[in-house]
């Protein structure tokens, strides 16, 4: 008997922890009628309950501006940990959310020579 509640436990706890949450981020497409999937942004805005509207990547992970990264150049390196911390975002081709303006990306290529947007 313990076994079996043991294993109903289990269950229901992978069960939760497999469920999609619902803040908006890392939904997967669905397929269109024709088998092709449905593109997908690669940056969205997200409304956060703590920081008002923030912007995350496709799978709602939260994105960042470093402000000591300028001229091209990244301040975020490999030594010190930072880059661990704080991994590097790219996408080849930038696909925004609604209200989000190409202009405001770019792209650099680090010093490690990874692309980050």
């Amino acid at each position: 008997m313990k076994k079996t509640i043991l294993l109903f436990v289990t269950s229901m706890f992978l069960l939760h922890s497999c469920s999609s949450d619902d803040n908006g981020g890392g939904t997967m497409p669905e397929p269109d009628p024709d088998g092709t999937p449905e593109p997908t942004v690669s940056v969205q805005l997200v409304n956060n309950a703590t920081h008002g509207q923030i912007l995350t990547d496709g799978n709602g992970n939260s994105l960042y501006f470093f402000s000591k990264d300028q001229d091209g150049q990244s301040a975020c390196g490999e030594a010190g940990g930072c880059i661990d911390i704080w991994p590097v975002f790219h996408v080849e081709d930038l696909i925004l959310d609604e209200g989000l303006s190409a202009s405001d990306f770019g792209e650099i290529t680090r010093e490690d020579g990874d692309k980050q947007t």
